[in-house]
């Protein structure tokens, strides 16, 4: 980690810094939408929609009626 900018660049910083994840966890990480979570997803009135870039991050909240967020298939969601 750079100490002038307070920056991690590199998993293996990030590691020395918070340790090796707990294996457990990492069975949690998916690709894709499955069904159990397209229903989640689909049911609830609140996304935070977040995404990173040269400038920083943001994160946003949205919110609507329940279903206003779509799945369109497996990898694909829809928010107006």
């Amino acid at each position: 980690m750079n100490a002038d900018t307070c920056t991690i660049s590199s998993i293996a910083e990030l590691e020395a810094l918070y340790g090796a994840p707990v294996p457990r966890s990492l069975t949690k990480e998916l690709d894709h939408i499955t069904e159990h979570y397209q229903a989640f997803i689909e049911t609830s009135p609140f996304v935070a929609i977040a995404s990173s870039g040269p400038g920083g991050l943001d994160c946003s909240p949205r919110g609507d009626p329940a279903g206003f967020v779509r799945v369109a298939d497996p990898k694909t969601s829809m928010v107006p």
